[in-house]
């Protein structure tokens, strides 16, 4: 999967070198000079997050933009679908969504696209296979326009607007870029801990969450569980900052949805810090819940997508420990019998 990954990231880079020289002849030189440009580099390399909703109206006015609007839900592009279109979202939500299993019946989500982002600027001279789903989480509108008609003449008619869009391109993928490598690595460290371990139980839950605590620089974390048999009751079974300790702290709720109010009470919670709340489930059903705090900023989106990857790994070993848990029950009924 890294090597997917590292792939892919080599791919990105050699088609702005491509870009680079071909774009090249088709700009007036005179009307780009070095000052102007530096000028311009240095207001995009600002990192201004509002750069495209700024600069919305004037693709909008070129003819050369195409626009698409989507339901809630509807789905943009399946993978394996081919396309060589730049999109940018003009308002709305979409879901970056992979499938799992062959059966394409499990899927999930890699990241979700803002008002103000752009994606798919890599298929811009390539009208290549998709490795992704693309689904509206809201209604949304989009701007696009294709390499070949489009985007070649508007580089000759806007050469100042496609060189502050290009250098808005280049810095937001490049960090998108560090954001994958971030995921990798501490998705990696995190399978590497689960691998080591001697053996798969309850005590095992403790140095996990810990490490994950560690790797997205949270002050503390706690770990909670469902009641299996009181209904609407949930207990605390770890806080990080009662190092090493199992809990038993019990949370009556209205429902069977986790009260983040009665949590804050009862674990001495200031309610400004910051949460990144994930769930672990089975099936449809949330049985477990590991609460992620920060105390002085709040969790990136890049963070909160770590938070929620590696929250999967947790949940592995869980299920693990319930599965051993049902072969132990299961081993002293057979024994039981034998002996009766």
């Amino acid at each position: 999967m890294e090597k997917i990954k590292t792939n892919e990231c080599i791919n990105e880079i050699n088609v702005f070198d491509e870009l680079k020289n071909e774009i090249s002849p088709n700009i007036d030189k005179k009307s780009l000079n070095k000052k102007k440009l530096s000028t311009l580099k240095n207001a995009i390399l600002k990192h201004d997050e509002n750069f495209i909703l700024a600069n919305i109206e004037s693709y909008e006015k070129s003819p050369l933009f195409s626009k698409k609007n989507l339901k809630k839900w509807e789905k943009l592009f399946e993978e394996g679908d081919f396309d060589s279109n730049l999109y940018i979202i003009k308002s709305g939500r979409l879901s970056v969504q992979k499938y799992t299993s062959l059966d394409k019946e499990n899927v999930k989500e890699l990241a979700v696209l803002q008002t103000g982002d752009f994606f798919w600027e890599w298929s811009l001279k390539k009208n290549e296979e998709k490795k992704t789903n693309i689904i509206a989480i809201d209604k949304t509108e989009l701007l696009l326009i294709e390499w070949q008609n489009g985007l070649k003449n508007y580089i000759k008619e806007n050469p100042e607007s496609w060189t502050e869009l290009l250098f808005h391109i280049i810095d937001k993928t490049n960090n998108r870029l560090n954001e994958t490598n971030a995921q990798i690595a501490i998705n990696y460290e995190i399978d590497t801990t689960i691998r080591e371990l001697k053996s798969i139980d309850q005590n095992t839950i403790i140095p996990i969450i810990d490490k994950i605590q560690t790797l997205i620089n949270a002050d503390y974390a706690i770990y909670i569980e469902k009641h299996s048999v009181v209904k609407n009751y949930f207990t605390i079974k770890y806080d990080s900052r009662i190092a090493w300790k199992f809990l038993n702290i019990w949370i009556e709720a209205s429902s069977s949805i986790l009260d983040l109010k009665e949590l804050y009470k009862l674990a001495n919670i200031d309610e400004k810090d910051f949460i990144s709340i994930n769930k672990i489930s089975i099936g449809w059903d949330d049985l477990w819940f590991l609460l992620i705090w920060k105390e002085t900023r709040s969790f990136s989106n890049n963070e909160k997508i770590i938070a929620k990857s590696i929250a999967n790994s947790l949940a592995w070993v869980i299920k693990q420990i319930f599965l051993n848990k049902d072969e132990k029950e299961i081993l002293s009924l057979k024994n039981a019998k034998m002996e009766y």
